[in-house]
């Protein structure tokens, strides 16, 4: 996949829509977040198996169209179901604790809960169903941007972006932050040189792209989330202390916003760098 190409600069009043995010899917949510995501969980066990949908269904017992309605989230999973495909799929001990903590949140809510604990396993399963993701921070670097050394100053865990699992390219990332964010000497002068360095590097990786709002435009105020874009889903949008996950048709336009606000990819990272070089001659 080579480098997406770079947007026109972009100013406040026009529209921001970013080429690569798609939009919320009009398909109706028939069932909640817990079982797509389970289904996506169990499609994966499958496919690592080496079975494909007749086979599998064979085994199970199931017709191959009732096993690929499970499996695109089109109906709620059984706990029979489950267990059965974790037995035949001989999944791990991690993809049974995927795959268990959903049907437990399924039971609860099972038609339709739009959200969600942000446990570890199910954002990792999220970061591999994405086909895009979008984070948003305006007083820190957003996570998977974050170094070691300027997670710890925060007192936060670096969570970098997680690989796919199923053979498929990783997600388009898009990172949006606050200027204000970029001149906080978190951990100290040289730490926050270091982690603008490495921002400006993942701003001109494949696949990544980082936008920057300058402190002469502001926008309206809009919490730390990041949202990951499903296929014909609402996204889903962690956010919140505790974190939570939450399907969010809206989040779109709050992008939009930001994006209208922000700096095209090339300002921005120029601007990256040379804040930079403002911490070097303080250190």
């Amino acid at each position: 996949m080579g480098r997406h190409r770079r947007a026109g600069h972009v100013r406040p009043c026009e529209p921001a829509r970013h080429p690569h995010l798609p939009d919320p899917g009009g398909h109706p949510m028939t069932v909640s977040l817990a079982t797509w995501l389970l289904g996506r969980e169990l499609t994966r066990q499958r496919n690592h198996a080496g079975l494909s949908t007749r086979d599998a269904a064979l085994r199970l017992g199931v017709s191959s169209a009732t096993l690929n309605r499970s499996e695109n989230g089109l109906r709620p999973f059984s706990d029979h179901e489950v267990g059965a495909a974790l037995a035949t799929y001989t999944a791990d001990s991690d993809a049974r604790r995927r795959a268990t903590r959903l049907l437990l949140r399924q039971a609860h809510d099972p038609a339709g809960a739009w959200w969600m604990a942000a446990h570890e396993d199910v954002v990792h399963m999220l970061e591999t169903a994405s086909t895009a993701i979008t984070e948003f921070s305006p007083t820190t670097v957003p996570p998977s941007a974050r170094t070691t050394t300027y997670a710890t100053a925060l007192g936060a865990a670096t969570t970098p972006a997680s690989p796919r699992l199923d053979g498929h390219p990783s997600p388009l990332r898009l990172i949006i932050l606050d200027a204000t964010a970029l001149r906080r000497p978190v951990g100290g002068h040289h730490a926050m040189a270091t982690q603008l360095r490495h921002l400006a590097l993942v701003a001109t990786s494949v696949g990544a792209s980082v936008r920057v709002i300058p402190p002469h435009r502001p926008h309206p105020p809009i919490e730390a989330f990041t949202a990951y874009h499903l296929p014909d889903r609402a996204p889903a949008v962690r956010t919140g202390t505790p974190e939570v996950l939450a399907e969010d048709h809206h989040i779109t336009s709050r992008i939009d916003t930001l994006l209208a606000a922000a700096d095209d990819e090339t300002t921005s990272t120029r601007l990256i760098l040379r804040i930079a070089d403002d911490h070097d001659r303080h250190h």
